[in-house]
């Protein structure tokens, strides 16, 4: 009896460990916030929302089955990098969106990454008929 009990209870030892945490918990301040929603797009099919709280903060808790890049709505739109058991944190000024976004927790470098990559293409798009006018330096200095 006491070989059979061991026995199972080092299979759901084994078994628990290789089970994968799905679960993502997705939290944020909003600065000067323009809505009293946000909004985290998971798929083409499905949008959650929340209220924010009296203090402007809110908290996703969802699963995600692998890693991506998932558009955040309030007032503007950004693209937060998850992947299954991600705890990340972010912080904005609805009135300065993209450039006043702060990181914390999980995933900084992927995000980080994706802040710059959607500044770099803003201030590309902002500077479109001026590009071709641009030498070398200035051309630089705006990328």
């Amino acid at each position: 009896m006491r070989i059979f009990i061991s026995i199972s209870l080092s299979i759901l030892f084994f078994v628990s460990c290789n089970l994968k945490n799905n679960q993502v918990t997705f939290t944020g301040e909003i600065i000067n916030p323009t809505d009293a929603m946000v909004w985290i797009q998971i798929n083409d099919s499905v949008q959650l929302s929340t209220k924010l709280d009296e203090n402007n903060k809110f908290e996703f808790n969802f699963e995600i089955e692998e890693a991506n890049s998932y558009r955040f709505d309030h007032g503007g739109h950004t693209l937060v990098f998850l992947k299954p058991g991600s705890e990340l944190n972010i912080t904005l000024d609805a009135k300065n969106f993209d450039e006043s976004i702060t990181y914390s927790g999980s995933n900084i470098e992927e995000n980080e990454f994706l802040k710059k990559r959607i500044l770099i293409v803003e201030n590309l798009q902002a500077n479109r008929f001026e590009i071709p006018n641009m030498n070398k330096n200035e051309f630089d200095s705006t990328i």
